[in-house]
């Protein structure tokens, strides 16, 4: 009687679509951008990273990142930030921003981390917002400290 449920249970047509659905609702198949941000007129698509282990993450594993896109790490309240590129498969761009959207540090086309110990990346005083981009971004727009980013929500 078991190996009959199993069997059935197997080839259930019903069964199938069901758990493909519930898989694609439950886990996140794409990396859909949760906001957009806008750097000296140019908009882009960003992630954002808030809860820790969202921020421990990042983008990790990552083989690509696209054009326009990128990942913003938003923290309850302002401090100094290091950053590292540890399993980060692509070389970025790692832009600190200070409480008012302001940059204060960037860091352009840092590679991969190879092996350990890897660098550190970190601001000169308290940052709020930390954004990734793919590398090259930052010397392509000419940003540099005291440009602004805008966003058309209020980021918490």
């Amino acid at each position: 009687m078991i190996s009959h449920l199993q069997t059935r249970t197997y080839h259930s047509p019903l069964l199938w679509p069901l758990l493909l659905i519930l898989l694609l609702i439950t886990s996140r198949v794409s990396h859909a951008a949760d906001t957009r941000i806008t750097i000296n007129g140019v908009g882009f698509d960003v992630e954002l990273a808030i809860t820790q282990e969202e921020q421990s993450q990042g983008l990790m594993g990552r083989t690509h990142l696209e054009k326009g896109s990128g990942m913003l790490f938003v923290y309850s309240d302002s401090r100094e930030l290091s950053f590292w590129m540890k399993e980060t498969l692509i070389p970025l761009d790692i832009l600190f921003f200070d409480h008012n959207s302001t940059l204060i540090k960037l860091f352009s086309k840092v590679p991969p981390c190879k092996q350990d110990p890897c660098q550190t990346y970190s601001t000169p005083r308290p940052a709020l917002y930390v954004l990734e981009l793919p590398a090259g971004t930052a010397k392509k727009l000419k940003l540099k400290p005291g440009d602004r980013f805008l966003h058309a929500s209020p980021l918490e």
